[in-house]
């Protein structure tokens, strides 16, 4: 995947999935420390945010702020355990 799609950004219209909530706030609130908790609030109920989260993982650099619910710390740390669990488990 090549560029993360950000629905707060990127909606068009006739897009087939829900509405999330992210699109509509500042899209700044995702990107910034200090509003980091406000954006986890904001993921909480999200239709899309599994999605989200999968899109952020599968990039080979992570773009930082909050996707998915996750901050980058989360995702680092989230991408730690994965790696370090026996195939199959």
């Amino acid at each position: 995947m090549g560029r993360l799609y950000r629905p707060s950004l990127d909606r068009r219209a006739g897009d087939e999935y829900p509405m999330p909530p992210c699109t509509k706030v500042d899209p700044n609130v995702f990107t910034q420390y200090r509003t980091r908790k406000q954006a986890q609030k904001i993921c909480v109920e999200c239709p899309i945010k599994t999605s989200c989260l999968l899109q952020v993982l599968d990039l080979e650099r992570d773009p930082g702020g909050v996707y998915g619910g996750l901050t980058q710390a989360n995702r680092d740390h989230l991408r730690k355990r994965v790696e370090c669990q026996p195939p199959g488990n």
